[in-house]
């Protein structure tokens, strides 16, 4: 059967985080309101190269993208 399908707006950027810049999706939903995903692969190579549960990681990036979506300073993860 047929259906339809609606996509998001969406762009990639570069995102200042507490790992450094990296790689996010910027989506745009119906009613305006936008959000940063961080890309996995991203997430997955800053996990193995710090050590860290890829959730720790990915938590952390999404958390520094509402940061800087309220235009609030990032804290550098050593």
């Amino acid at each position: 059967y047929e259906m339809q399908r609606v996509k998001l707006q969406r762009k990639v950027i570069k995102l200042d985080s507490s790992f450094g810049q990296i790689t996010v999706k910027q989506i745009k939903d119906f009613q305006g309101e936008v959000r940063m995903v961080p890309e996995y692969d991203v997430c997955r190579k800053i996990a193995r190269e710090k050590n860290l549960p890829i959730r720790v990681v990915y938590d952390a990036i999404a958390h520094d993208a509402r940061l800087s979506l309220t235009g609030q300073k990032i804290e550098e993860k050593k």
